[in-house]
């Protein structure tokens, strides 16, 4: 690599932007973001997820995300370590909901590929009408994923945005962004509409 003159074409100048790629060591950004619920997802845990809601373009898909609460210096923050895909799920076009068929896949599958791991959130997408929670992803949030450090992510499959809510001041907030791997993924912040009833697992 060229190194960078001065402006007297002398000595090189030092810049950290021609550091060699293998002088650095890879690990993951250690954000100093503050007053903001941080998430990091494995690369690994991005592509399943990615790879289910790839397979329809049509109607909701759903799933659940697996990982730990995990705590540093600047607070709580979670690393999703896996997703299970929501097999059997109810699909009605622009809503899906978990039924006891999708529960029994999703907890087999966590016992057998993700031991160590807890169910820290859900994912599920949107074809073609926005990242947004609507009534019912605001009901099946409240009811079923509502430990403090549970989250939602919206896939929307047609314009390829998505989104991430998690509990923030006893409010289902749109995060602004996480982290897959060491990359930082910004996100489209939609709102989170009123809960309805409805039956769950």
């Amino acid at each position: 690599m060229a190194k960078r003159k001065d402006d007297k074409g002398g000595k090189p100048r030092i810049d950290y932007r021609d550091t060699p790629k293998d002088k650095a060591v890879s690990r993951p950004f250690p954000t100093a973001v503050s007053r903001q619920y941080r998430v990091h997802i494995s690369p690994g845990a991005y592509k399943r997820m990615k790879d289910h809601a790839a397979t329809s373009a049509d109607v909701e898909l759903c799933g659940v995300l697996v990982g730990t609460v995990c705590r540093d210096d600047q607070g709580i923050y979670l690393s999703v370590t896996g997703a299970v895909e929501g097999e059997g799920a109810n699909t009605y076009g622009t809503q899906v909901t978990f039924t006891q068929q999708t529960w029994d896949h999703i907890h087999r599958v966590r016992e057998r590929d993700y031991p160590d791991a807890q169910i820290v959130g859900w994912f599920h997408t949107h074809p073609g009408f926005g990242v947004f929670l609507s009534g019912m992803d605001t009901f099946i949030q409240e009811n079923f994923f509502n430990a403090p450090h549970q989250i939602a992510i919206v896939l929307e499959t047609k314009t390829k945005e998505e989104g991430c809510f998690g509990w923030v001041d006893g409010k289902i907030t749109a995060l602004q962004r996480y982290w897959v791997g060491d990359r930082e993924v910004r996100l489209a912040t939609g709102e989170a509409g009123h809960s309805t009833t409805a039956s769950g697992p």
